[in-house]
């Protein structure tokens, strides 16, 4: 995510610039985030190389409270694996640190589960926050039907009566 991450460092200074935001709304919408998790009786590895999880395996997404109303929670993701080790409290202590990748949609789901947006980078080096207002309006735009809604399935010719 170099790309995302370059225009988040001039968020601060171009928010406000419409051609600014398309660009960084495109990137977010290419964007793949990391996402600290947490797991409760992690799965068994196999020897195939994949995992096993049992019915007790739990896994999870921490949240943050949003600054300016503690009462909500915000959803933290990441461009990078160096901006998600600056969030201290990311991984259970003695745990092995994981991460699920996430694209925009994922996101997506995510913040409909209560939470009131997103938080890239939320510990730096420039955090840029996304409402869910906004996330909604990017989720109809015409980058990410693009990007993310398939297309219709062709029509089926009419029958021709005449024919």
């Amino acid at each position: 995510n170099p790309r995302l991450f370059g225009l988040m460092m001039e968020y601060g200074r171009l928010y406000q610039n419409s051609n600014y935001m398309d660009e960084l709304l495109y990137e977010l919408c290419q964007a793949k985030f990391l996402i600290p998790l947490y797991m409760e009786r992690p799965p068994i590895p196999k020897e195939d190389g994949s995992m096993e999880f049992g019915e007790e395996t739990f896994v999870g997404f921490r949240s943050l409270k949003k600054p300016d109303d503690e009462s909500q929670v915000i959803f933290p993701a990441f461009t990078d694996e160096v901006a998600t080790m600056a969030w201290k409290d990311a991984f259970q202590e003695g745990q092995p640190k994981r991460f699920a990748t996430m694209q925009l949609p994922h996101l997506l789901m995510q913040i409909r589960k209560g939470h009131a947006g997103i938080v890239i980078n939320p510990f730096g080096p420039v955090p840029v926050y996304f409402s869910k207002e906004l996330l909604d309006q990017v989720e109809k735009s015409e980058v990410f039907t693009a990007r993310y809604v398939r297309p219709a399935a062709p029509k089926q010719p009419e029958a021709n009566p005449e024919a």
